[in-house]
């Protein structure tokens, strides 16, 4: 399947496809692009995401909206609609439209707000059940990072499922290895390329058990700043991968899951439940040292393959640590500034067509992505500072909007009113009273301002 030219036609802004309305271009990928729209004849419902084939009749649209739509939990995007958007010169072209998912990547997201354990243990909990829901009917195939977003509120989405697989799925590739991201395929990915040169079909390819060890690898990512060494199909031995540098001193019985993760014995890596349930007791421990900030894992660009086979040693290493502990407060500060000197009623949106209006950020997406254009779908979201604890006295929900707060009308997905400012929720399996950093109680719950973007930045650019 080749490629459409850069010039293909694409709907513009204000045009109709099917029952939706073009709002903006908000990114692309290698197979797909990006708009953001809302309902023509119920605008007020709010706005989605709407991507769209670079293909006419792309597979891998029907296969997404396959799993897609069978797929219900809070963290995989909610599944609207699909359908053909027919182009100027007759060409129908697949769409599908979902929740439009406001917030940053996992990685990107533990650089600006300074990871805690506690908080890595919580969004990959949140991914495992995203996984076991998703495992009820196919498979994923790209969990990495750069496919999970964490909102303002904290909740976490598992994004991307052209990747996927299930009973039945079209083919999409052929002779070749089934989509995904190198660094995080698993040990029994390296020796499929035989057994397709002998006629396995590569849609019998890729089971649970190999987005589990995907699951790993982020969770390795996570806390590493760097990917484990990449099994060797050629060797004798197995690899041995050194746990994340101090992880087993905090919190040893997520050093020793994030290594069963990465086992080479796909049963040794267990279910999507099972994994979730442990991360789940894990957050009930009463640990005070989960609630300190992992420097390890506050890193936001994806290293290459050749700096993740380089990662500084020893006396760099520390030095290296200490700029990534400074790099949340430079953020913070400057973020603060810019609300309060830029014009607050700029709408919050994420644009890959205007790279010029904002600073860019420094992290690019995993190398090897199916790239359907998922990653524009998020617009950089509100900084939230957590206490380095995430405990003590909560704050009591003010009597009116906090400085930078968007004010009513709230009506982005997932925004609540609450005397006269808007407000994310936060996720109950996240955070309960008493709330830290910016948190605010009530009626039992916590919950984070919505604040108004300054700057309109891009978080997806068009590949080369």
């Amino acid at each position: 399947m080749t490629q459409r030219p850069p010039d293909s036609p694409v709907p513009e802004e204000g045009s109709r496809v099917g029952p939706w309305l073009v709002q903006e271009r908000i990114g692309s990928g290698s197979h797909g692009v990006v708009f953001r729209v809302v309902r023509a004849a119920q605008p007020e419902a709010g706005s989605f995401a709407l991507k769209l084939a670079r293909e006419p009749g792309d597979a891998r649209f029907e296969r997404e909206a396959w799993l897609l739509s069978r797929t219900k939990h809070p963290s995989v995007p909610r599944f609207e609609d699909r359908g053909f958007w027919t182009s100027p010169r007759g060409d129908h072209y697949p769409y599908l439209v979902m929740q439009c998912v406001e917030g940053v990547s996992l990685y990107d997201w533990a650089t600006v707000h300074g990871l805690t354990l506690r908080q890595a243990i919580e969004q990959l909990a949140q991914l495992a059940r995203a996984l076991e829901a998703t495992h009820l009917n196919g498979v994923h195939r790209d969990v990495k990072g750069g496919n999970v977003r964490v909102s303002a509120a904290g909740q976490v989405f598992l994004l991307d499922f052209g990747s996927c697989r299930y009973a039945g799925a079209p083919p999409v590739t052929g002779r070749e290895l089934p989509p995904g991201t190198e660094q995080y395929r698993s040990p029994q990915m390296l020796f499929i390329r035989f057994a397709l040169e002998q006629g396995a079909d590569e849609d019998t390819k890729g089971g649970p058990e190999d987005d589990m060890y995907s699951l790993g690898v982020t969770a390795y990512r996570l806390l590493a700043s760097n990917y484990p060494p990449i099994p060797d199909e050629k060797a004798l031995a197995p690899i041995r991968v050194e746990p994340p540098r101090g992880v087993a001193d905090l919190c040893p019985e997520l050093s020793a899951l994030v290594l069963r993760l990465l086992s080479e014995d796909p049963a040794a890596r267990g279910s999507a439940r099972k994994v979730a349930e442990e991360l789940e007791r894990l957050l009930r421990q009463d640990n005070p040292k989960l609630d300190r900030i992992w420097v390890e894992g506050s890193a936001s660009q994806e290293p290459t393959e050749k700096t993740r086979r380089s990662a500084p040693p020893g006396d760099a290493r520390a030095e290296w640590s200490l700029e990534l502990a400074l790099i949340p407060i430079f953020l913070v500060v400057g973020g603060l500034l810019l609300l309060l000197t830029r014009n607050g009623e700029r709408r919050e949106v994420a644009s890959a067509d205007n790279p010029q209006s904002a600073p860019q950020w420094t992290g690019s997406p995993d190398a090897g992505s199916a790239g359907m254009g998922d990653q524009a779908m998020a617009s950089v979201a509100p900084v939230e500072t957590p206490s380095a604890s995430g405990r003590g006295i909560g704050r009591q929900m003010p009597d009116g909007p906090v400085p930078g707060q968007k004010r009513p009308p709230c009506t982005d997905q997932g925004e609540i009113e609450i005397n006269g400012g808007c407000w994310w929720a936060i996720f109950e399996g996240v955070a309960k009273p008493p709330c830290g950093g910016n948190k605010y109680e009530h009626k039992g719950r916590c919950f984070a301002p919505v604040l108004k973007l300054a700057e309109r930045v891009p978080t997806s650019n068009d590949p080369p």
